[in-house]
Order: C-alpha cells, then structure tokens, then sequence
C-alpha cells in the first residue's frame, strides 16, 4: 500500500488495504488509512467519512478500536472539511460513550484544540472582512 501511494496509485493503496481488512477485519488500522487516503489524497473527506461510519456501525467495536476509528473522523471534520460544529458533536460522544477513560480526557483535550481552531478562523474571516474594500 506504501508502494502504490509513493507511486500516486491511490486506488491501488485502497485496493491492499482492503486486502488487508479482508484479512484481519477487526484492525481498525486499514480503516483509518482508507479514510486518510479519501480524505488527504482523493480530496473526498465525504467518502471518508461515510467508510469510516459505516464499518464503526457495522459491528460491535472494542472501546479502544471505536475511539480511535471515532478520533480519526473528528480529525477528517476538523482539520480538513473545517466543520469544526461535527467535529465537536462528535467529540462530546466520545466523552458520553467512554466516561472515565483516556479515551475521554483525549477527547476533552480535542476540543479545546476545535474551539481553538474555529475562533482563529473566525477571527481570520472578521480581519479579512474589515480590510476588504467597503
């Protein structure tokens, strides 16, 4: 997989990926660099998004696996698609789903790190407003 996206084959990367899903179905791994591949090198966040969810609620997944399918779709809303209101729903699931866990301090960590990014692209769109020509 490594091989086809040094060589631009995206496709081709997705394709062992899911070689390796076929494999071993319950490594949440695969699912994360078919999402990252959708996402950062297909531009097509949607696509990630919509793989990632329906492999988290195809089946029941350890805590440990679903948090981190679940963190890499908050990564796919916040830092690329910019839908900082997902990525933050989301997040507050993670805190709901897995109370007293790492998985929940990492998930209040995250959201600071959200509401810290929509407040500087907030304050960047005002400065941006305030210096266009009137």
């Amino acid at each position: 997989a490594a091989a086809c996206i040094a060589q631009g084959d995206y496709e081709g990367a997705i394709e062992e990926y899911n070689g390796m899903l076929r494999d071993k179905p319950d490594d949440p791994y695969p699912l994360s660099e078919i999402a990252k591949i959708y996402s950062e090198k297909l531009n097509n966040p949607d696509q990630a998004l919509l793989f990632l969810q329906g492999h988290l609620e195809a089946k029941e997944w350890p805590v440990d696996d679903a948090a981190f399918i679940m963190f890499r779709m908050v990564h796919v809303h916040a830092d690329v698609k910019k839908d900082y209101q997902m990525a933050h729903d989301l997040l507050e699931e993670v805190i709901a789903n897995f109370p007293n866990t790492r998985h929940s301090a990492n998930a209040h960590h995250r959201l600071h790190e959200v509401e810290q990014a929509e407040y500087q692209q907030i304050m960047a769109e005002r400065s941006k407003e305030e210096q266009a020509p009137a």
